[in-house]
């Protein structure tokens, strides 16, 4: 039980840690920029597939907290591993909404600024050959 729970302490504080990278992560890529906004779009999704593998590690940890439950580990130390347990599952679950909300608008300009250019792009042969049409009729 001994060497269960210290294996498991050793990854939950690697999880914790990554749960915290994740967020540094998330605040230092916060301001969008209309001329980088493909560069933040790609570390915006990067960071969702770190997202969801430390996801599927909350999962694995949620399996490991019942079995040391069964393996006869305090209910007093249970209670506060489980605790910080759901405070990190919520806050993971706050990271994927904000990061997927941001991930929606920026794919919603990139499309905004393809269906811009392609209408400037039309205006401009329209122009053209307005322009070339009146040089024809002088």
């Amino acid at each position: 039980l001994f060497e269960s729970r210290k294996a498991f302490h050793n990854r939950f504080e690697i999880f914790e840690r990554s749960v915290r990278d994740i967020a540094e992560q998330i605040e230092s890529n916060g301001q969008i920029q209309t001329a980088s906004y493909t560069t933040t779009l790609r570390r915006l999704q990067q960071i969702q597939k770190q997202l969801h593998t430390i996801q599927s590690v909350l999962t694995t940890i949620g399996h490991e907290l019942d079995d040391l439950e069964v393996a006869g580990i305090t209910r007093i130390e249970l209670q506060t591993i489980r605790n910080t347990y759901d405070s990190h599952q919520q806050r993971l679950q706050t990271y994927n909404d904000i990061l997927q909300k941001r991930i929606d608008l920026l794919k919603r300009f990139e499309e905004h600024s393809k269906r811009s250019d392609d209408i400037r792009t039309k205006l401009n042969h329209i122009n053209d050959e307005l322009n070339s049409n009146q040089t024809i009729k002088m």
